[in-house]
């Protein structure tokens, strides 16, 4: 299962962004912060996670600013 968890977080932190829907991120993010607290603070997933949540809060910023 851990596998299929790591390769579910790297197409997420691979897809070409701009391609995706405004409801797309946000279903990801969604999915990325359920996860996120599943994991242990210190663990080399959290700063992953933590890492591409930071960058697709921004992405939806950007978008929301947009509007």
């Amino acid at each position: 299962m851990a596998s299929e968890e790591e390769i579910a977080l790297k197409l997420v932190l691979e897809t070409d962004k701009a391609n995706l829907t405004l409801g797309e991120l946000e279903d990801g993010f969604d999915a990325m912060a359920a996860k996120l607290k599943k994991v242990g603070r210190g663990s080399e997933e959290f700063k992953t996670l933590s890492t591409a949540m930071a960058a697709t809060s921004a992405e939806l910023q950007d978008l929301e600013a947009g509007f």
